[in-house]
């Protein structure tokens, strides 16, 4: 069946008119419109059925007379079909049959005799459309009243279920006891704390289950009041086994007149048990706190100390009961009154922990380690531990001034032979001037006694100056001149080259660098070409890409050791690949706030599997003796130094990328002398 029409307050109401005689369907539209409503008209019962199905009706207005069926058929099916479509029918026959059919079988509305004036419709009408909204809105009364008392009958239901199962829920025990000391509830966690089942448990003796209450007269209470709220009882269990309970009883009234008591206890045993193991264990805590080597405080906002181990006591030099309530500044902690201080406040206000070093006068290094404590989602305290690092960081020292001069070791021969040849020929042209010089004795001692002669008359001045142009032709004084200027030219740019040389390894030899000052990378790195050029010069072409670069803050002799051995390293690579000459390329070039330097090679390449270790201090894949694994190790910890970082791109068997990003400014570097403090 069709769902029932429901008027549209958006819409007129809509009055559908069925005859088969078009003239009246004309007339009613004229009766109704005017008045408001929206009329439609039909011809037969079919067109009326589709019209019916096709759009919302709010009354039908049928003839009973019609071809294929009557008035009062048409009428029933709306009434099945369109139970919410309001009926009107009209006939010309003044039939107590017709109209007694039409109230029964089709439960029409109203029933109009032909002809009928306008106002006799309109009324009609607007009385079938009242009638309507009045059993709609019934209807809807009825239906939301049926649905409350459903919904609250349901919400009886589950309001007394839910009671039920929350009393039972309950972690806490619940016992109703009468004046006679009888048990007449219990919850499930009673029965369990009691260890007695639920049923068995109701209806019992108090004092048969171990419960102190009497009801009216209870035994704990002995005039009631506040004595019997939240008290500590031991009681003793179908088992006899002991039980720790926090128990309260308040008595009630019933309505009798008597008295009885409702008492609830919550099973501490464990938790008794627990504050002596938490007890036991802040203990263990403390000699584990006291017993760590490192001085370590824990601070609240503000640096104020609230515990601190006995290696923070001897580092400050004050006695423990001293130090806690203190603030660090006031106790001559390590860097307190500026770094460490803003330290503090910035990890309460990130969450995130964070670290300094810190140089005392005395030449100790420090480094600072602040993890803060977290309290319900917010940072509640901090905790600051000192680590001497001192040996550490001389260890390193040590480490990376061993492995520079293992580098310079490496490369000795090549820098040997760098020097060698332009001491080879610079001695050569030495010697070819002593030659030259023996030669320009002679003309000279020739040429004095040929003018001595000619002053002296002892030889015609014209004679004397033939006999001096066939010296200086036999001399070749010409070719002796300027080749001497050509030797001195070639001596000078071969010391100029040992004198670079040396410079340049002497630079990069030199035990300090730990100095931070402006540097021109590019320059570095020509140094650093030149130390490594016997290395490379036999298997590579070296490739130059220099970008324009600013002047980066830096400790240039370290930096250098980076570059040394990654283009030590690239060399290797292509002579360990032996495919004839390969390509070194060195590259700089600035990304904004830092500086890029990249070193690549068509060399062997590196496998994928080494690629996460080659960092690692002593990993390396060339043969005994001929690598520490300290190279790239150190090369790292430099660059991280620095604020940058190194990375590496590499595919086996075409070669390796390895690419020094640094900041122009690193974090926390001043332009001064020595080590940087906190």
């Amino acid at each position: 069946m069709a769902s029932q029409n429901v008027p549209n307050s958006g819409r007129d109401p809509t009055v559908l008119v069925v005859d088969d005689e078009p003239s009246i369907v004309t007339i009613c539209r004229g009766f109704l419109e005017p008045a408001g409503y929206r009329v439609v008209g039909a011809g037969s019962a079919a067109e009326a059925r589709r019209l019916l199905e096709a759009e919302p009706v709010d009354v039908v207005v049928c003839d009973h007379a019609m071809p294929e069926t009557t008035g009062v058929d048409l009428l029933a099916e709306v009434r099945d079909r369109w139970p919410g479509v309001v009926r009107i029918l009209y006939t010309g026959v003044v039939d107590p049959r017709i109209a007694e059919e039409a109230t029964t079988r089709a439960e029409v509305f109203r029933f109009l005799v032909k002809p009928f004036p306008a106002p006799v419709l309109r009324n009609a009408v607007d009385q079938a459309l009242a009638y309507r909204r009045l059993v709609q809105e019934n209807e809807a009364f009825r239906n939301e009243l049926e649905r409350m008392v459903q919904d609250q009958s349901r919400e009886l239901a589950r309001t007394s279920a839910f009671l039920e199962s929350l009393l039972d829920a309950l972690p806490a025990g619940v016992l109703a006891v009468d004046a006679e000391g009888t048990v007449t509830r219990a919850n499930r966690t009673a029965a369990t704390i009691l260890g007695m089942e639920q049923d068995r448990l109701v209806g019992a003796r108090a004092e048969e289950v171990g419960v102190p209450c009497r009801g009216s007269g209870c035994a704990i209470a002995e005039g009631g009041g506040a004595r019997c709220r939240n008290r500590e009882l031991e009681v003793r269990d179908r088992w006899g086994l002991r039980r720790q309970l926090l128990w309260s009883c308040e008595e009630v009234r019933i309505d009798d007149g008597g008295s009885g008591c409702v008492a609830s206890f919550i099973d501490v045993t464990e938790k008794k048990d627990l504050e002596i193991r938490v007890f036991q264990a802040k203990q263990e805590i403390e000699a584990v706190f006291d017993s760590i080597t490192d001085p370590t405080a824990v601070v609240g906002r503000g640096g104020r100390i609230s515990r601190a181990n006995r290696a923070f006591s001897h580092m400050v030099k004050r006695p423990f009961e001293d130090l806690l309530g203190h603030v660090l500044a006031e106790v001559g902690a390590p860097g307190a009154p500026d770094r460490v201080g803003a330290l503090v406040e910035e990890v309460f206000a990130t969450g995130e922990p964070a670290q300094a070093e810190y140089h005392d006068r005395a030449g100790a290094i420090f480094q600072i380690r602040l993890f803060p404590i977290f309290k319900r989602g917010r940072v509640e305290q901090v905790v600051i531990r000192y680590q001497d690092i001192t040996a550490e960081r001389e260890l390193e020292h040590r480490l990376a001034q061993s492995e520079k001069m293992a580098s310079v070791g490496q490369l000795a021969a090549g820098i040997a032979h760098e020097i060698n040849n332009p001491v080879g020929f610079i001695l050569s042209n030495l010697n070819r001037l002593a030659e030259y010089a023996s030669d320009l004795d002679r003309f000279g001692r020739c040429s004095s006694e040929l003018a001595a002669s000619a002053l002296d008359g002892r030889m015609d001045p014209r004679e004397a100056w033939e006999a001096y142009l066939r010296a200086r032709q036999e001399a070749d004084l010409d070719f002796l001149l300027e080749d001497v200027t050509e030797i001195v030219t070639d001596c000078r740019e071969g010391a100029e080259r040992i004198r670079k040389i040396v410079t340049d390894l002497k630079t990069f030899s030199h035990p300090g660098g730990d100095d931070w000052e402006y540097a021109d990378l590019n320059r570095c790195l020509e140094s650093t070409l030149n130390i490594a050029w016997n290395e490379l010069k036999y298997d590579c072409d070296v490739e130059r890409e220099f970008g324009d670069l600013p002047q980066v803050l830096c400790r240039p002799q370290q930096l250098n050791q980076v570059f040394l051995n990654l283009l030590v390293n690239a060399a290797h690579a292509v002579k360990e690949k032996g495919q004839g000459r390969g390509r070194v390329r060195v590259a700089t070039r600035q990304e904004g706030d830092r500086v890029v330097v990249e070193v690549s090679d068509t060399g062997v390449g590196i496998p994928p599997e080494h690629l996460r270790k080659i960092f690692d201090p002593f990993f390396t894949t060339k043969p005994v003796g001929k690598g520490t694994g300290l190279g790239l190790h150190l090369a790292a910890g430099i660059v991280r130094a620095h604020g940058g970082e190194i990375q590496v791109e590499s595919t086996p068997g075409e070669g390796s990328t390895f690419r020094v990003v640094l900041p122009l400014m690193p974090p926390g570097a001043e332009e001064r002398g020595g080590r940087d403090d906190v």
